[in-house]
């Protein structure tokens, strides 16, 4: 079974309260494993208001928040052509979102109200012909030009790509460069200050995986 201090840290005394069908799965390898049926009501940007069930395990890694959890629809209902990932697992949104909103608030009933809950209320309005609330990421690069543009306020994938260009360049040079928004000011006069803090984190980010996978 999982360590207590990594329990505590997810809250999932509170998680097992909030989805009283979940259940607890004893672990040997340190990671956190619960499986059971997920019941939610949600609704989202004008949609209809769903009342949904479905059938799921999820794994959290030992090493969390390093590690994002991976979860699997188990009841057959989800096609594997649906926004998924090598193994059936759910692709639940660009690994970098997924890392960030993990590290800023660990708890694993934040993780289920804002990623698998409206991954689930999306799939039950496409289940019924519904266009989807939260649209479609692109995968790999794309998709984090897309999410990194979507931070930053930026739909035009022209701008969110300087964005991420910017991002990539020391601190120091893109400030003095034009702001990607199209403002006509020096980006250290504009949103220096989101770039910035994208660019530590994103740093963060890949420094992580680096060191997991070395």
């Amino acid at each position: 079974m999982a360590g207590d201090v990594l329990l505590n840290q997810l809250a999932i005394s509170e998680l097992l309260t909030r989805f009283e069908s979940l259940r607890l799965i004893p672990s040997k390898d340190g990671d956190v494993v619960l499986a059971g049926v997920i019941d939610f009501t949600a609704s989202a940007h004008g949609c209809r208001t769903v009342t949904d069930s479905y059938e799921i395990s999820v794994r959290v890694p030992a090493a969390y928040p390093s590690e994002v959890p991976v979860v699997h629809e188990t009841g057959g209902r989800i096609p594997s052509d649906f926004h998924k990932l090598t193994g059936n697992a759910l692709c639940l949104g660009s690994p970098f979102r997924l890392w960030l909103l993990t590290k800023q608030n660990p708890s694993f009933p934040n993780f289920m109200e804002r990623v698998v809950v409206p991954y689930l209320y999306a799939y039950s309005l496409h289940e019924a012909g519904e266009a989807m609330p939260f649209g479609e990421l692109r995968h790999g690069t794309l998709g984090l030009v897309d999410d990194l543009g979507e931070m930053l306020g930026a739909s035009d994938p022209e701008i969110a790509t300087a964005y991420l260009q910017a991002i990539r360049r020391k601190k120091r040079v893109s400030n003095k460069r034009p702001c990607p928004c199209g403002s006509g000011m020096r980006l250290g006069c504009c949103h220096n200050r989101k770039v910035n803090a994208l660019r530590v984190a994103l740093r963060s980010y890949f420094a992580c995986r680096t060191s997991r996978e070395t």
